[in-house]
Formats: C-alpha cells, structure tokens, sequence
C-alpha cells in the first residue's frame, strides 16, 4: 500500500468515528436544545409572576407588621424603632420611613437607586384619640426588574451547568457503551483483513454488541472452516495430479 493509500485509510478510519460521534451528538442536541428553550421560558414567566406576587404579599405583611408596631402603645419609641428596622430588614427592605401622629421614623441609610413604596392607612381606632388620623409608611426596595433579571441569570446559569454535566456524562457513556465496543470491532475486523485469524471477541455482553460479536466469530469460525477446508481439498487434487503424473511417467518408461 502506497503512503498516499495509507493516509486515505487513516483518514477514513478516523472520519468514520467522527462521523458516529458527530451524529449522535447532533441528534441528542437537536431534541434537547428546544425542550431547554421552551423549559426557559416557561420558568422565566413562572419566576416573573411568583415574584411579583411574593412582592406584593411582603410589601403587605409589611405595612401590616408596622401598623401594628406603631398602635402598640406599651414599647417605648427605641422599641418601635429596633423593631420596625428589623421586620423591613427580615423582608428584604432596604429602609423604611414612618409618620404618624405619635410617632415618627426617618431613615438615614442613601437610598439612592432604590424603589420607594408609600402606603397610607387610616386609625380606624377613634378610642385612642387618633380618629381620623394616618399612618404614612414608605419602604424602599431593590426594583423587582433587577430581581427578576438576577433570577433569570442565576436560572439561566443552573441550566448551563446541568447542560455541561450532561455533556460530559453523555461523552462517557458513548466512549464506555458505544465506542469502545465499536472500536474493539473495527479492530477486529481489521485483524482479519490483515490475515489474523486468532482473533477473539468477548461476546457476554447481553445486548446487540454482544449478538454482534457472537455473529462476528461464528462468521470468523466459519470462514476458518471454508479455509481449512479449501485447503485440504487443494491438497488432495494436488496428491491426485501427482499420482496420475508419476502413474503416466511409469507407463512411458515400460512402454
């Protein structure tokens, strides 16, 4: 074989394997690509919609929890203070402000970049001398775009790590259950090309590579047979047409 015959056999036996791993990763990307996609947005407008609602269910145990604070007539005002920097702070609130007519709170955190939310609720309770009074309450929060732009990317960020741990596992699971088989095959089909025909193939895998094996050594079985047996049958006509030569040189010689 020529050195330019040689290359092309090489490139041949490498193309085909790209070729197998390159199908069949275009298969599996061509079905997983769209479910990913379509999965993305169905969690992007899930997600959206969970956060607003989860938004406007803390802005109101919010207002709730401070208009309680504020009408508790037995803690002190240093009391009222910790108190409502604390629940603002547990639901994620940046700062908050209060007025009423008994108590006052004014933050001096910068809130520059935040999203202020005022809510005014009136003292329906006349008993305290407040009728018809309000308290003002103004919560400062991160804009719920950003939020919802953070969870995209952290969702979008999940996604790519579980599509690479795939990737890799799905590699694996080719070189161990497809490749490796395949190549022991090819090599052995090689080996018999070459003349070798001591070739062995482990044909206890129970699924197809173990039947194919199995067909393949039957077949190498019985090619060996039709050899062995072409053979003996070259051998036995060569005896005859040494027999009838030596037979028809007696003759010659008696004659």
């Amino acid at each position: 074989m020529s050195s330019l015959e040689q290359l092309k056999f090489e490139f041949g036996q490498s193309g085909w394997r790209q070729s197998i791993a390159v199908k069949i990763t275009a298969q599996i990307i061509w079905v997983i690509v769209p479910i990913v996609f379509v999965s993305s947005i169905f969690l992007f407008n899930t997600i959206e919609d969970e956060l607003s609602q989860g938004f406007s269910y803390k802005v109101d145990v919010l207002v709730y929890r401070v208009s309680s604070t504020i009408l508790n007539f037995k803690l002190t005002v240093e009391d009222k203070d910790t108190l409502i920097n604390k629940i603002a702070t547990d639901l994620d609130f940046k700062a908050i402000e209060v007025s009423s007519p008994n108590y006052q709170l004014i933050t001096t955190i910068d809130t520059t970049g935040y999203v202020p939310i005022r809510h005014t609720m009136p003292i329906i309770n006349a008993d305290d001398g407040f009728e018809n009074a309000f308290i003002d309450i103004t919560s400062y929060h991160v804009p719920l775009d950003q939020i919802i732009n953070k969870k995209r990317k952290d969702i979008l960020a999940v996604l790519l790590l579980c599509l690479t741990v795939f990737a890799v596992f799905l590699v694996i699971s080719i070189r161990t259950w497809l490749y490796k088989p395949l190549k022991t095959l090819v090599d052995a089909t090689e080996a018999v090309a070459r003349g070798n025909t001591e070739v062995v193939l482990d044909a206890r895998r129970n699924d197809e590579f173990g039947h194919l094996s199995l067909f393949f050594q039957r077949m190498l079985d019985s090619l060996i047979d039709q050899h062995n047996n072409l053979q003996s049958a070259r051998s036995r006509q060569s005896g005859k047409r040494g027999e009838y030569r030596q037979k028809h040189i007696s003759r010659q010689h008696v004659t």
